[in-house]
């Protein structure tokens, strides 16, 4: 899980990807409406994984939906899952390690997914 949610963060993030003790397979991506989502994306590249793109259960989301347009005119493919519980599904179904990021509230949904998960 990271928070990373902006330009700044996400250039930090790719560092941290490089560094990770584990390679990480897969992106669960959510962001809010107002983020500078193209430009983080960007810095992603080139991303070899699954991407899930989701949105969170709040007016700021971003539709995943129109998050996946997005990733795919700058060259980042994946799949939309209408909520992050969703999405979280897919990545444990598809990915061993995978990262979750684009926004706090994803994040928060994510952690809660998960703990349903292993409860």
């Amino acid at each position: 899980l990271d928070g990373a949610h902006n330009y700044s963060a996400f250039l930090a993030l790719r560092q941290t990807l490089k560094e990770a003790p584990l390679p990480i397979e897969g992106l669960v991506i959510g962001f809010s409406k107002e983020k500078d989502v193209r430009n983080s994306l960007q810095v992603l590249l080139p991303w070899h994984g699954p991407v899930f793109f989701t949105q969170a259960s709040t007016s700021r989301a971003m539709e995943s939906k129109v998050l996946k347009q997005i990733a795919r005119e700058v060259g980042l493919e994946g799949e939309s899952y209408p909520n992050v519980q969703e999405a979280i599904k897919a990545a444990l179904a598809s990915s061993k390690n995978f990262l979750v990021t684009g926004s706090i509230f994803v994040v928060a949904e994510a952690l809660r997914a998960l703990r349903a998960v292993t409860e």
